[in-house]
């Protein structure tokens, strides 16, 4: 919850100051470089912010449902042979577990790395996230799991930190609690953390501001939050505009992990990865560890036998006409 109330430590009247749009924001290596360009770029950024995808355009549950007894259920009833029902339950069902389940998963999983590398929080967690099985179910889980936080929640929570209940001490419990890094974060920027080291420095506490670790940074803001010290005014005057540069970054790895996974990732599994699979599965059926195998064709009330070799199989890949051809050969 944001409010105003005594403890604000900053200049109400520097609200509508700017940013220095000059600096430069390096937070680690090539990848924070190629970034920042990104971000820098009106088009790019105007890109990734329509296309932020909010998840299913309708309720998880009636999509498993319509995929369920729309699409798996129908073609199984249909199946031919036991063959076919085979392929369809391969084929389908890893579709529909792909749709389901797998751009979820991609998002959380590449939001999850960049967040442990940036120290930014990019993702909102259930209450209930301990244990290995409990917390790899929560990164698939379409409803109710891990999920990434959008433009709005990002907005709210990285802009205007002065506004927040205690300030300075609340934005810090909501980055260790969305399991972010509150040193890496405060450093992640040039202008920010020489702003954070000030304050730091400050205290003459004795430790060296490069060797802190966050619990220390944490309780550093603390004390002086609760001495109202004026050494935070240019933290908060940072996190004032509502662009400044770390939530533009938190946005961008949102928005891009999100496009990649629904327009890259999942459409190469679907457009690729299952095909080469049942095209093994085919291999396997058909083709021998000599690449021959006897296949009996019945004509004429008496068996005719050929040999389907590699060369035969190959001809699966080719035109309707060239099939019928191959296959005239070796009848």
């Amino acid at each position: 919850m944001k409010i105003n109330n005594s403890f604000h430590l900053c200049n109400m009247n520097n609200y509508n100051s700017k940013l220095n749009k000059d600096s430069k924001n390096v937070s680690f290596g090539s990848l924070q470089k190629i970034g920042d360009k990104f971000l820098k770029s009106d088009v790019l950024q105007g890109f990734v912010n329509h296309f932020e995808f909010e998840g299913f355009s309708m309720p998880f549950a009636a999509l498993a449902a319509i995929c369920t007894c729309g699409v798996i259920l129908p073609r199984l009833a249909q199946a031919r042979d036991k063959d076919e029902f085979k392929e369809i339950c391969i084929r389908d069902c890893t579709t529909v577990g792909i749709m389901l389940f797998a751009r979820k998963g991609l998002q959380n999983i590449f939001s999850k790395a960049f967040s442990n590398l940036s120290g930014l929080p990019l993702l909102k967690y259930p209450d209930k996230h301990e244990g290995l099985f409990k917390s790899a179910f929560n990164y698939l889980r379409p409803v109710n799991g891990v999920s990434i936080l959008s433009s709005a929640d990002i907005k709210s929570k990285f802009t205007n930190i002065d506004k927040f209940r205690n300030g300075i001490v609340d934005f810090c419990d909501f980055v260790t609690k969305s399991k972010g890094d509150v040193k890496k974060l405060f450093t992640s920027n040039d202008k920010l953390a020489e702003k954070t080291k000030q304050a730091f420095d400050s205290l003459n506490t004795g430790i060296d501001f490069a060797s802190a670790t966050s619990e220390q940074l944490t309780n550093a803001f603390t004390y002086l939050h609760a001495n109202k010290s004026d050494t935070l005014n240019g933290i908060y005057e940072f996190f004032r505009d509502g662009k400044n540069p770390i939530m533009s970054k938190a946005r961008f790895y949102n928005s891009t992990f999100d496009f990649l996974a629904t327009f890259v990732l999942v459409p190469t599994m679907l457009g690729y990865g299952l095909p080469k699979l049942m095209e093994n599965k085919l291999k396997d059926k058909y083709l021998n560890k000599d690449g021959k195998k006897e296949v009996n064709n019945s004509q004429d009330n008496g068996t005719k036998s050929f040999t389907l070799d590699k060369k035969y199989y190959e001809t699966l890949k080719t035109p309707a006409s060239a099939k019928i051809s191959a296959f005239k050969d070796f009848v």
